[in-house]
């Protein structure tokens, strides 16, 4: 219990801070939809580090992403399990830590992986209208309209699944920096 009330603190600040919107979205800010999940089949094991205006911390997220589904779970650094989320293409199911509280949006994490790792191609499709992203070497950015929203940086280029990357969101003001610890692709 007294890890758990230690490392509490930080991971709300995490967690409010890389997935919850300031602002309670609009039609013209809501979020882009998010896109069916995508093979071939894998298991990540990455460390995400958010920092934000007067802050960081930093969580370990393991994913498991098959051409039917996501599957993320979330711990701190001191392996307080935070939440475990799935989606189908469709539903997104959670399961958080209690104490988390109830304005934590999972779909603003899979949206940000998303961002960073679905092909440019399969997200354009899925984006509001007025939205769009452009893609050059090591770098994609996402606008809606003129207004840059996030900016992505690959610190490493691998075909794949890039190992390092680095996601400004310039709306809502955080930003993460995503180390790929380990990447095995599964049988099928």
């Amino acid at each position: 219990m007294q890890a758990l009330r230690r490392g509490l603190p930080a991971v709300f600040t995490l967690i409010l801070a890389a997935a919850c919107a300031p602002v309670p979205p609009t039609a013209d800010t809501a979020a882009p939809t998010l896109a069916p999940p995508l093979g071939p089949a894998r298991h990540i094991l990455q460390l995400v580090t958010a920092t934000w205006p007067g802050g960081g911390d930093s969580l370990l997220c393991a994913l498991e992403l098959t051409a039917e589904r996501i599957a993320m779970a979330g711990t701190s650094k001191d392996g307080l399990s935070l939440f475990n989320l799935s989606y189908d293409g469709e539903n997104l199911a959670l399961d958080k830590n209690p104490l988390l509280p109830d304005a934590v949006d999972p779909r603003a994490i899979v949206a940000d992986m998303q961002l960073i790792y679905w092909p440019a191609s399969q997200l354009q499709d899925r984006l509001p209208p007025g939205w769009h992203l452009q893609s050059g070497a090591n770098r994609r950015e996402l606008f809606q309209g003129t207004e840059k929203i996030a900016e992505i940086v690959y610190l490493s280029n691998e075909a794949d699944w890039p190992r390092h990357a680095e996601l400004s969101n310039l709306r809502y003001r955080y930003r993460l920096t995503i180390d790929t610890l380990s990447y095995e692709l599964l049988p099928e």
